[in-house]
């Protein structure tokens, strides 16, 4: 079987081309075969590719542990849950990278919302009122939204609206 990204998904293909899986999974070791092979070093490539000025971050005042970078929706109510928890990532040691992917699309309000929110003065801020349901006053700018959805179609991120 050949490994193969379409779309941002892995699939296995047979070598003469008959047969295709959208998955394997070893159940013997429990895990996503898939998430093995080429996807996570594509994944990290393409995230290195956002530099730090484009991404809105929430540190912790000491020692950095851990940092995770995730994709985010102002509209989007798991989205919206794990931003009350971020005081708590950042006391226990936990930077929180965001980089924007409006799941309704790039000519969604959210994505207008998202962009003002990226246009903002005080991202941080802004951020916080987005998902606690304020409204975020509109800016236009050059900004990163687009990009980073697509970095997250890339990738193989399915959130939807």
């Amino acid at each position: 079987m050949l490994e193969v990204i379409v779309k941002g998904q892995v699939v296995f293909v047979s070598e003469d081309g008959n047969y295709l899986m959208p998955g394997v999974y070893d159940i013997a070791n429990q895990r996503d075969i898939a998430q093995l092979g080429a996807m996570p070093g594509r994944r990290l490539r393409m995230l290195k590719e956002v530099p730090a000025s484009e991404r809105i971050v929430f540190s912790p005042s000491g020692q950095i542990k851990h940092t995770v970078t995730v994709f985010t929706d102002t509209d989007c109510g798991f989205c919206q849950k794990f931003h009350q928890d971020i005081a708590e990532y950042n006391r226990l040691g936990i930077a929180v990278e965001y980089l924007a992917y409006p799941r309704a699309g790039m000519d969604s309000p959210v994505a207008t919302d998202m962009q003002s929110v990226w246009c903002s003065s005080d991202r941080r801020r802004a951020l916080t009122d987005a998902k606690s349901g304020a409204t975020v006053p509109k800016i236009a700018c050059a900004n990163s939204v687009a990009k980073h959805r697509e970095i997250g179609e890339r990738i193989g991120l399915q959130g939807r609206r």
